[in-house]
């Protein structure tokens, strides 16, 4: 398995579609950007051959998404279907395009008035892209507003 650090971005849309005493289900799109960060290297030889790592792409994701949110709302869990578009380093305005299965664990750190600080837990498999399998990963803390 290849890892590889990345610049992420994320942005998440929920709304609570049923209550009850014990939790609550939530619907939602999400929106997501993964990158290499800039480097300067031309070839990072990585392999254990000595060739070089192939280019890793930006991923762009958008997905539909339903969970569970505990009844405060501190815990949320969610997953579903997403449409992932990469760019091809060889070809700057051509993208490849493909599914993938997102899911994504968040918890509140802290809640103020109509705020909170969340950490997650975000993961993206591609089954199949060019050819192999992909996973994108990524933890973060971030605001959730009320």
């Amino acid at each position: 398995m290849l890892s590889r650090a990345a610049i992420v971005a994320d942005g998440l849309l929920t709304m609570r579609l049923a209550k009850n005493s014990s939790s609550g289900l939530l619907a939602g799109v999400s929106v997501g950007w993964q990158a290499p960060p800039p480097s300067g290297d031309s070839c990072k030889r990585d392999q254990p051959d000595g060739q070089c790592l192939q280019d890793y792409p930006q991923f762009t994701t958008v997905a539909v998404l339903a969970g569970w949110t505990s009844v405060t709302g501190r815990v949320r869990v969610l997953g579903g279907v997403a449409s992932v578009r990469a760019d091809k380093k060889d070809y700057p305005d051509r993208y490849d395009y493909t599914i993938g299965v997102p899911v994504r664990v968040e918890s509140v750190l802290a809640k103020f008035s109509h705020l909170a600080v969340v950490a997650s837990l975000r993961g993206t498999v591609l089954p199949q892209y060019r050819g192999s399998a992909y996973t994108l990963f990524s933890s973060g803390l971030g605001f959730r507003i009320y």
